[in-house]
Parts: C-alpha cells; structure tokens; sequence
C-alpha cells in the first residue's frame, strides 16, 4: 500500500476565522515546477485526476480529500492508483465550508490539474455540486454515498489485496483501515464500526470514493507506467484488506 516516493499524509486545520488561504498548507514535495514557474502535481500531470471530498463541520470530527490518478504496471499493464495527496484537516471550532470549497478550486488551478470526476458525500453538498459543476471544474461532478452501496468498499479491498493502490506514508488512513468492520442493515446500508474506539473513518472514505470513482471511469486509459523501483516490495496485503468476517465483501 505505502509508496514512500509518494507525498506523505498532509494534515492541517481550519477554523471559522481562518484567513490564510488552505492551498498554501499543501507542502512543496506535492508539486514541482516548470521553468516559467507554473506548478504542478509531482507524478505525470497530464493524467487525469479523481478528486473525492468528504467534509465534517465540527471540532471532534474531520474533513478529508483525496487526489488520485490511474497509471500502469510495468510488467502486465495492470492499472495501479495512485495517490497524489491524501489531506486531513480538522478544527478547533468549526471549519469554514466555503474555505474547503476554495481549497479545492485553488488546487486545481494552482496546480493545473485536469479533473475527471468530483465527488462529494452526500451530507450539504448539493450546492457545491452546481457551483463546481458550474465553473466547469470536472467532467463529472456528483455525489456518492459509501453508506449505500457495498460495491466501493468491495473494489478497494481487492485493489489493496492486489498490491494496486499505491499512497504515501500515512499511518493515519492505515489504522483506520485496520480498525474497521462492516454490518449489513435491515434497509441495506452498510453501517461502518470500528473495533477500537474510533469514530473518524475520513481518509478511508475519500480514498475508497476516488478509487471507485477511477474504477469506474473505464474510459480513462493512462499513459504513464509506474516506476516499480518506487515502491515497497513486497507488500502486506494481510495487514490492510478488509476484513470478510461479514460475509458482505
């Protein structure tokens, strides 16, 4: 799973006074830039990207992204996902809606991203879906819901169990990872619990709906063959696939 050439996890925080734009938090080893000073995202940047938000509004939970992109394996042409920047960001009161938002508007035009999908949980998100939508930010911008459809959940645990999910150092997202079980309800909705006490699953969320969404975007075929010499071999996919015991994998 962990790709230590990839940019570690990004944490930051934000507040209902905040002033200083989120983009600047992003650290320079998620970006390079070119020689007229333009920036861009360190791996292959003309891939496109999928981008999935998951925002929380008070102290005691977190807002996450996620920013992937498909490349392909060097041996079989299997195609890998590869994250770009997994982010966390918590508040000491309450977080600033509109500052996520811009967060996301100023990543892609600060770092010249080319978005294929936008996704975004279902909880207040309807408004940013026409404002995105409307500054024509992705080729497709909608909302999902994980809570609703096993087949997300189901698609990442193969992935990982295939080695084909590649992020940077996160410890975070992996405890997460490692901690969380699934119920089947009466309704169908699949209810996340945590064996230890936990009650923040943001990181695992944004990077299951980014990897669903490249998953279903067939139509993206990448370019780029990811440089194996990269990551670490050979990988424990024992420690990270989710657990079956519910028979609803």
């Amino acid at each position: 799973l962990e790709d230590s050439s990839l940019p570690k996890l990004i944490s930051m925080s934000c507040s209902i006074n905040s002033i200083t734009p989120l983009v600047e938090k992003i650290p320079s080893s998620c970006y390079r830039e070119s020689h007229d000073g333009r920036r861009f995202l360190l791996r292959n940047p003309k891939e496109p990207r999928f981008i999935a938000i998951d925002k929380s509004l008070n102290s005691g939970s977190e807002s996450a992204i996620c920013v992937l992109h498909k490349e392909r394996h060097p041996s079989d042409d299997s195609i890998l996902y590869v994250v770009d920047m997994i982010i966390s960001i918590s508040t000491p009161d309450k977080i600033d809606l509109e500052q996520l938002d811009q967060l996301i508007m100023d990543m892609i035009y600060e770092f010249n991203i080319s978005v294929h999908s936008l996704i975004l949980d279902q909880w207040n998100n309807l408004a940013t879906v026409q404002k995105f939508e409307r500054l024509n930010l992705a080729k497709k911008v909608y909302i999902h819901s994980t809570s609703r459809n096993i087949i997300p959940i189901r698609i990442l645990s193969n992935l990982i169990a295939q080695n084909r999910v590649k992020v940077g150092k996160c410890k975070k997202l992996k405890e997460q990872m490692r901690n969380i079980s699934l119920k089947k309800m009466k309704d169908g909705r699949i209810s996340y619990k945590f064996t230890k006490k936990q009650s923040i699953f943001d990181l695992f969320e944004v990077l299951m709906n980014a990897t669903y969404a490249a998953d279903s975007a067939s139509e993206v075929y990448p370019v780029s063959i990811y440089e194996i010499s990269n990551s670490k071999s050979p990988s424990k996919p024992a420690e990270y696939v989710l657990s079956k015991k519910d028979d609803i994998l």
